[in-house]
């Protein structure tokens, strides 16, 4: 009789602990499902951004600065100060496709007593607004970047929630300028056929030209002197800086004003696709760390470039073109 009580009390147990376990883990679906169904809740309230590209005006402010994006005709002027300037195109392209691609991946706060937390106050936040013929078409706060899951915080127009965009797009804001600095416009080194140094003393002049060998082979040549081979990495490595490096800062063109250009420290010639490009290079700013520069077609502007990049990469002679004998072969 005592071991048919044991064995009940087992059983009765037994039963109690799997009645438990199933309590536990209908408890455990419960609280997932109630997990779930709030993501679900928090993604489908995601908003949109409201942009699209046919606004003509973008204004940046941050900092107690603000950049003003104005499009004029086919082409953006960049505003900074009360000065206007002709405003970088892959820079604001990136603004572009940033805004009217956006993705926000998740919520992160609707107490607003807590924007300073993600940098995303009015007083730290850096501010886009977007608008078409003077009227306001949306707004975007940005702040700060959450490191470990790698957007930025954000807050849409004057919603209080604040959320975390699917990738950092501070960086395409905050620039330190959008002017445009580029100065000889390559697209692809392999269009230039010619490039030319021109110096007040001619006597150290010198034009590179390309030679077509075959349909698939090309070589630069010196021009008049094809007997002295010419570095062919040389030619390469320059016309990959020339068509990357940027000025140091752009101004207005003041007629009154002496740069030099009346006889140019140096003229370089660079035909491109057949057409030419010429950058000319004038005299020295009063403390001598830039030289004045300008390009063809652009007779508004000049540029500021500075004076080691100029004496270091753009005053070529031919004898960095020349091809070295390899000693190690005799």
């Amino acid at each position: 009789m005592e071991e048919k009580n044991t064995a009940d009390m087992m059983t009765k147990r037994a039963f109690q602990k799997i009645v438990l376990v199933f309590i536990i883990v209908a408890l455990a679906l419960i609280a997932w499902g109630l997990i779930r169904s709030s993501s679900i809740e928090d993604q489908a309230i995601l908003p949109k951004l409201s942009f699209d590209k046919s606004v003509n005006r973008i204004e940046i402010a941050f900092g107690g600065k603000t950049t003003t994006l104005v499009k004029q005709g086919e082409k953006w002027e960049a505003k900074e100060g009360d000065s206007v300037f002709p405003a970088d195109t892959t820079a604001v392209d990136s603004v572009l496709g940033t805004l009217s691609k956006l993705e926000l991946q998740d919520i992160v706060s609707k107490n607003k007593d807590r924007y300073e937390d993600f940098e995303i106050g009015d007083s730290s936040a850096l501010i886009i607004s977007w608008l078409k013929n003077d009227e306001e078409r949306g707004k975007m706060y940005i702040g700060g970047q959450d490191y470990a899951r790698g957007g930025d915080y954000a807050r849409i127009g004057e919603a209080e929630s604040v959320y975390l965009t699917r990738e950092p797009i501070r960086s395409y804001f905050a620039r330190g300028s959008f002017k445009n600095l580029g100065l000889v416009e390559i697209s692809d080194a392999a269009l230039v056929s010619k490039v030319a140094w021109e110096y007040p003393d001619a006597a150290v002049s010198m034009t590179l030209l390309k030679k077509n060998l075959d349909k698939d082979a090309e070589e630069w040549i010196f021009e008049n002197d094809s007997g002295v081979l010419v570095n062919q990495d040389a030619v390469k490595t320059f016309l990959s800086f020339l068509a990357s490096f940027q000025a140091d800062d752009i101004k207005k063109y003041d007629a009154s004003a002496e740069y030099g250009f009346v006889k140019p420290a140096l003229t370089v010639r660079a035909t491109i696709d057949g057409k030419e490009e010429i950058l000319a290079i004038g005299g020295k700013t009063s403390d001598g760390s830039s030289y004045y520069a300008r390009v063809s077609g652009r007779d508004l502007w000049v540029y500021l470039i500075g004076s080691q990049l100029v004496n270091d990469q753009l005053m070529k002679r031919r004898a960095d073109f020349e091809k070295k004998e390899d000693k190690s072969q005799l």
